[in-house]
Formats: structure tokens, C-alpha cells, sequence
């Protein structure tokens, strides 16, 4: 018969699947490329270790919250209201990935504290086991959603881009507003 493992094994060989799988995931890279013929108060993209909106005075807004877009898009309505949705997709995205990253810590805490190896326990560590079980699988579905509206911000913020671009030489107040 082999041996059990310790409850000090299954706590640090959890933690360490959780936690150290972000860090693999990561990656690191910059674009060194700068328009050559971008008109005067166009929108451009770049990379620099994440997506990033740049205008004539440089960077305007970062993919981790499109915080400046809307106030850069203000002059092109349409463009705007894509900027405030990108906006708002990306903090709902943080929230829920953070939310789900919290809800996985702490079921799996909730879950190994409850644990008994040598016979099946009280019902309060059975119902201990079952809500950390549960909030320890939840945590995945909240981190996944949030990734999607993360993702789905990125189509509203490349979309305000575009609008802006095409719209902002025509409208009336764009040529003074543009993007700071």
C-alpha cells in the first residue's frame, strides 16, 4: 500500500499549481515601429509589453484599462461611446479575474483546512469541503470570464481607434480637440 501524502504536501503542491501557472503564461516584448505619415492628430498603435494607443504628443491610453481613449476620441461621438465601452469592458474583465483568482485562493483554503485523511469527518468539515470545492471551481469560470471581457474590450478599443481616424478630419472641433 503506498503512503498518504501529508497534508503539508497537498497544501504546497497546490499552491504552487495555482500560483506559479500565471507565471509561465506571461510573456515579454516591445515594438520599436513609429508611423511614418501618421496625419497630425491621428490614433496609432503600438506594443510595448501590452497593446497602447499613441497620438501626436505619444501614448494616449494602455491595453490594461483604455483610460485615456475616451477624452482622446471625445470630438468623434461614435468613437467615443466605443472608447467608454472598451473602457468599462476592461475594468469588468480585472474585476472578474481577480475575483476569480481570490475565489480559487480561498476555496482551496477553505477545501485543505477541512480535509481529514484518516476517515471521512465531522459534517461541518464535509460542509466545509464542499463550499471551498465549490469555490475553488467557480474561481476558474469568473477568471475566464473576466479574460473574455478583457478580450472583448480590445474589438471596442480597436474600433473607437478606427472610427476616430476616419471621422476626426471631418467633424467640426476635432482639429482643436484632438487628442492631448
Amino acid at each position: 500500500m503506498t503512503p498518504r501524502p501529508t497534508r503539508a504536501r497537498i497544501v504546497s503542491i497546490s499552491i504552487a499549481v495555482v500560483l506559479g501557472a500565471p507565471l509561465h503564461l506571461g510573456g515579454c516584448a516591445a515594438s520599436s515601429y513609429h508611423p511614418q505619415q501618421a496625419a497630425p492628430r491621428e490614433l496609432h498603435w503600438r506594443f510595448d509589453n501590452g497593446l497602447e494607443v499613441h497620438g501626436s504628443a505619444g501614448k494616449v491610453a494602455g491595453q490594461a484599462t483604455w483610460d485615456g481613449l475616451p477624452q482622446a476620441t471625445r470630438c468623434v461621438h461614435e468613437a467615443k461611446v466605443e472608447a467608454e465601452t472598451a473602457r468599462a469592458q476592461a475594468l469588468t474583465g480585472k474585476v472578474l479575474g481577480l475575483s476569480g483568482l481570490v475565489a480559487t485562493i480561498v476555496g482551496m483554503g477553505i477545501f485543505l483546512s477541512n480535509i481529514t485523511l484518516l476517515h471521512a469527518g465531522t459534517p461541518e468539515q464535509q460542509r466545509g469541503q464542499a463550499i471551498g470545492a465549490m469555490l475553488f471551481l467557480s474561481g476558474p469560470v469568473f477568471a475566464i470570464a473576466g479574460a473574455s471581457f478583457e478580450g472583448v474590450s480590445f474589438t471596442h478599443a480597436l474600433d473607437a481607434v478606427n472610427l476616430y481616424n476616419d471621422e476626426q478630419r471631418t467633424r467640426p472641433g476635432c482639429a482643436r480637440a484632438g487628442p492631448k
